[in-house]
C-alpha cells in the first residue's frame, strides 16, 4: 500500500489530472482486501500533512468528517497560507458504496461507484499491509486527549512526488487511538532528507450534520465508469 499523500491545490487545475489526484489524496490506495466501516464513531478533525525532502519542506491542510453510518469527507484545503476554500471534497457512502469528488469552483461533482468494498480514510490504519515487514512495539502515550498505542514497521517504502519510487529501510510509525478507530498521529521516514509528518488535531467527537456527506443542492453530477478505488 501506498501511504496517503496529500497533492498541492496546483495539481488540481484541469478535469482529467485533479480527479486523478483526489483519487490519490484521499487515501484510496490499497492492496484489494476488503474493508469495514468504522459505525458509531463519528468525528471531525483537521488533518497536518507536513513533507521534508530534498526541494524543500511542504505544509498541507485538510479536514476529515465521519459520521455514525462510516461514510467519510475528506476536504482538501491546501496550503496554510489559502483561505480555507476546499479545492475538491471527496465523500465515500458504504452504505451505498458510492464515492463523489466535489469541485466548489464551478459546482461539478463526479459520481463512482457502486464498489464492492470502500477503502478506508487516510487516518485509518495502513499496518495490515506490511504484511512479513519487522516491526517495532512503541508503547502507549496519549495525543489530542486520546490513549495512543504506536507500532513502528522497518523497511517499508515510496517516495517521491506521487510515492512511487522505492526507498529501502524506511520506517513507518502509526500511532492509533482504538476508541475512535484513527491513526492520530503517522511518521514515514527514508532519510534525513525525506520525512512525511501526517497528525490531527483539533479532533471533535459525536456526530456530524448529515449534510456533510450529501452532494449539496446546485452541483451537477456526472457519473463515471466504474473504476475500482483500490487500485492505481
Amino acid at each position: 500500500m501506498r501511504l496517503f499523500e496529500t497533492r498541492r491545490p496546483s495539481d488540481c487545475r484541469t478535469p482529467v489530472l485533479l480527479l486523478l489526484a483526489c483519487l490519490l489524496i484521499c487515501g484510496t490506495l490499497s492492496c484489494g482486501r476488503s474493508y469495514a466501516a468504522a459505525t458509531s464513531l463519528p468525528f471531525c478533525a483537521v488533518q497536518i500533512t507536513e513533507i521534508t525532502e530534498p526541494s524543500g519542506q511542504s505544509t498541507f491542510r485538510a479536514k476529515v468528517c465521519r459520521d455514525s453510518e462510516g461514510r467519510t469527507r475528506f476536504e482538501n484545503l491546501g496550503t496554510p497560507e489559502g483561505d480555507g476554500t476546499p479545492d475538491s471534497v471527496r465523500i465515500d457512502d458504504p452504505t451505498t458504496g458510492t464515492t463523489y469528488i466535489l469541485f466548489p469552483s464551478g459546482n461539478p461533482a463526479h459520481q463512482m461507484g457502486p464498489w464492492r468494498a470502500i477503502p478506508p480514510g487516510p487516518w485509518r490504519r495502513t499496518l495490515d499491509a506490511s504484511a512479513n515487514r519487522p516491526t517495532q512495539d512503541l508503547g502507549a502515550k496519549v495525543i489530542e486527549g486520546l490513549e495512543v498505542h504506536g507500532t513502528r514497521v522497518m523497511q517499508v517504502g515510496w517516495v517521491g512526488s506521487t510515492g512511487s519510487v522505492p526507498a529501502a529501510g524506511g520506517t513507518l510509525d502509526e500511532w492509533y487511538a482504538p476508541a475512535l478507530d484513527v491513526v492520530v498521529l503517522q511518521v514515514y521516514e527514508t532519510s534525513p532528507s525525506y520525512k512525511r509528518v501526517l497528525r490531527l488535531t483539533e479532533i471533535v467527537r459525536g456526530e456530524q450534520p448529515a449534510e456533510l456527506f450529501r452532494v449539496p443542492a446546485g452541483y451537477t453530477v456526472h457519473p463515471l465508469p466504474n473504476r475500482r478505488p483500490d487500485r492505481t
